[in-house]
């Protein structure tokens, strides 16, 4: 009986300059045989296929890059003209406070007309300002809220701490963003006696 590891392993391999003795495992009967000609053609379609994908690659970047300018453009251009529809909007507004600026200068007016014509314009420019998401901020009563209110004096009053009084100037918002805050007076209380 032979002992495996006493084998020389060089006896196992067998002679690597004889043909005979040299067997590879890896050939098979399918393979076709190496030719330089097929392989030389094999690196020719493997570099035009390469070429191939590097030139689809840089045309791809050079579209994503495209396309990320004309956005930027585009996005540039909606924030330049954002406030295009408000200022056609506004524009006949402007127009009636124009008339009622020359007819106020008529020795004839009347006053009481020309006052109407002014709640008219009025009435006018704040149904233009809703149109456009702007609305009043309703604050007479109200508890003072300082992201809406701006409180200009408080003052001792019945209405309890912190109320709203009086309004100065109405505040606006522009959907849930205040555009200008309401000038208010908030109460301090009832008045203390003594």
């Amino acid at each position: 009986m032979i002992d495996p590891t006493n084998m020389d392993p060089a006896e196992n391999m067998g002679n690597p300059t004889d043909p005979a003795s040299h067997t590879d495992e890896s050939s098979d009967s399918s393979t076709v045989p190496f030719s330089t000609d097929n392989a030389m053609a094999e690196i020719e379609t493997l570099k035009s296929r390469a070429a191939d994908l590097e030139d689809r690659n840089l045309r791809l970047q050079a579209e994503l890059e495209n396309t990320r300018r004309r956005a930027q453009r585009e996005v540039a251009e909606a924030l330049r003209y954002a406030s295009l529809p408000l200022a056609r909007d506004i524009l006949p507004v402007l127009d009636n406070v124009n008339r009622g600026i020359q007819a106020a200068g008529n020795p004839q007016a009347d006053a009481s007309s020309f006052i109407e014509g002014m709640k008219l314009v009025a009435q006018q420019m704040e149904r233009t300002l809703t149109q456009h998401g702007v609305t009043k901020i309703n604050s007479q009563g109200a508890v003072f809220d300082p992201h809406l209110h701006q409180a200009m004096m408080q003052q001792p009053n019945e209405a309890p701490a912190m109320t709203i009084i009086q309004e100065f100037a109405p505040g606006y918002q522009l959907h849930d963003r205040v555009v200008r805050p309401s000038q208010v007076v908030v109460s301090s209380g009832p008045p203390q006696s003594s």
